[in-house]
């Protein structure tokens, strides 16, 4: 199959993307359960105006969050991206969630495509510093390759309770 990448448009998540970005997250993260890391919450909060999304959040570490979307030609949603702060960090300290592609259309550069755009967004919000998390799965196997490639690189290495390991990347972005 043949992609041109450059038909593919980043955009803001809005009401009418949201199911569509929902369900490529829960097609790309499978192995979560409905409770953990509940990308529901934290996707339906970023469109909510703020005052009400701070309500939300006031428990959750996470500050405000900023989410965007990859549009196929057709119009349809084919991958997510997102920003978010931790309350106890500074505030240029970005980030990445839920950045995912598409498993049947990976290998054809829309993954680094999602996350140049999404690091040029971070920085126009002033973050300095991209961190991520991510695991050893195989299912993450391509997306640790752009990471390193992108010069995201493993500052700290954990192994969860069920004996997975888990990365967690940085980048210095600024300037």
């Amino acid at each position: 199959m043949s992609i041109n990448i450059a038909e593919f448009r980043i955009q803001a998540l809005t009401f009418k993307t949201l199911c569509p970005a929902l369900r490529i997250i829960r097609k790309n993260f499978a192995y979560l359960s409905p409770l953990q890391d509940c990308p529901y919450l934290y996707l339906i909060t970023s469109l909510m105006p703020t005052f009400l999304a701070e309500i939300v959040l006031f428990f959750s570490p996470y500050s405000r969050d900023n989410y965007f979307v990859l549009i196929n030609p057709y119009n349809k949603v084919v991958g997510t991206s997102g920003l978010y702060n931790l309350k106890n960090e500074e505030v240029t300290t970005c980030w990445l969630g839920w950045f995912c592609i598409d498993p049947t259309i990976r290998g054809h550069g829309l993954g680094r495509k999602l996350l140049i755009e999404t690091i040029n967004i971070a920085k126009q919000q002033g973050c300095l510093k991209l961190k991520l998390y991510t695991s050893e799965l195989p299912q993450e196997a391509k997306a640790q390759i752009l990471y390193e490639k992108l010069g995201l690189k493993i500052v700290t290495k954990t192994k969860r309770r069920d004996g997975i390991m888990i990365y967690f990347r940085e980048k210095y972005i600024g300037d």
